[in-house]
């Protein structure tokens, strides 16, 4: 009986007695168990599978808002696009326009720029009028560059940005000049980040720009400056972080490398042309060698008149001592 299990079971009608063999309870009591732990284990997968069901529900509904304001935000961009687009072409028409007024053919010709500067023969005093006319050499002496054109980590914002311009480190009070020929469009306190800063419109749209210098500026609007004219001091104005001068080039509000300006004397006069394609060079040259052939045609001809009068002027004399 050691190996045997007794079942009783009583009812109205008696006890009856069974008998188990242990093998069977043992495979009874494992099978119970294992009914319970699948059961459980089942319950236990259900739930898990329900929360990770309603997981990837809140997963894809946040893809889908986030969908959503991906492709709003690519409408907006496709409009800015298309505006600034839009835009672009309406300013290139412009540019086009006033490279006409001022005597400028804008060239339909991208190729070699040294190519059809070489058609060109530029006279010593023709050159001469150029260096005076566009923004050429140094606008402060005593200086040197402590910041390049192009892209930088802003020393203030600590940014990556664009530099439009140069900048001339220096003693403060160190004069300033004029680069080239031109009349004053703007001279004061810059609320934009510049200071006190003298713009300067030149000859055939070009413009050069002076920021940061002291209060004590030597120019006013209107004022008409020669090549070499002291306009200012150079200072430590506006957003600056010591004395400094930041100098701007530029053409029908094209920015220009300063640089290449900077460093353009009549020894490499040639140079600008290979190193500055975003100026129509050729049309710009015939302009000025036109606008000369004209001047000279009109002081012949005011020396014509001027000799005319005074032939008059002396046979009437004659006449009257008759």
């Amino acid at each position: 009986m050691k190996n045997k299990l007794t079942i009783t079971v009583s009812d109205i009608n008696g006890t009856k007695h069974y008998e188990v063999h242990q093998a069977v309870k043992k495979f009874i009591i494992y099978f119970l168990l294992f009914i319970v732990l699948v059961v459980g284990g089942s319950f236990y997968l259900i739930n898990f599978l329900m929360n990770e069901v309603e997981t990837l529900e809140k997963k894809k509904e946040l893809i889908a808002k986030e969908e959503a304001k991906l492709k709003e935000e690519k409408r907006i961009l496709q409009e800015e696009i298309a505006k600034k687009t839009e835009e672009f072409e309406n300013i290139r028409d412009k540019v086009e326009d006033i490279e006409e007024l001022i005597g400028l053919k804008p060239s339909k010709d991208k190729g070699n720029i040294e190519q059809r500067i070489d058609l060109i023969k530029i006279s010593s005093n023709e050159r001469k009028l150029i260096l005076n006319s566009i923004p050429q050499g140094f606008p402060v002496r005593g200086a040197h560059i402590t910041s390049g054109f192009g892209w930088r980590i802003h020393p203030i914002f600590h940014t990556r940005k664009f530099h439009h311009g140069l900048d001339f480190g220096g003693r403060t009070g160190l004069p300033i000049r004029a680069t080239a020929d031109g009349i004053v469009t703007s001279a004061g306190f810059n609320r934009g980040g510049y200071g006190y800063v003298v713009k300067v419109m030149h000859n055939f749209g070009f413009e050069t720009i002076y920021g940061h210098m002291t209060s004590n500026i030597k120019v006013k609007v209107g004022d008409f400056v020669k090549k070499g004219d002291i306009i200012g001091y150079l200072g430590n104005t506006g957003r600056s972080t010591g004395p400094h001068l930041h100098y701007e080039v530029r053409f029908i509000d094209r920015i220009l490398n300063p640089i290449n300006f900077v460093r353009w004397s009549i020894i490499n006069f040639d140079e600008i042309f290979k190193k500055e394609d975003r100026v129509p060079w050729r049309s710009l040259v015939e302009a000025i060698k036109h606008q000369q052939d004209l001047f000279l045609r009109l002081q012949q001809a005011a020396h014509k008149q001027k000799g005319k009068a005074s032939r008059q002027k002396q046979r009437s004399s004659h006449q009257a001592r008759k």
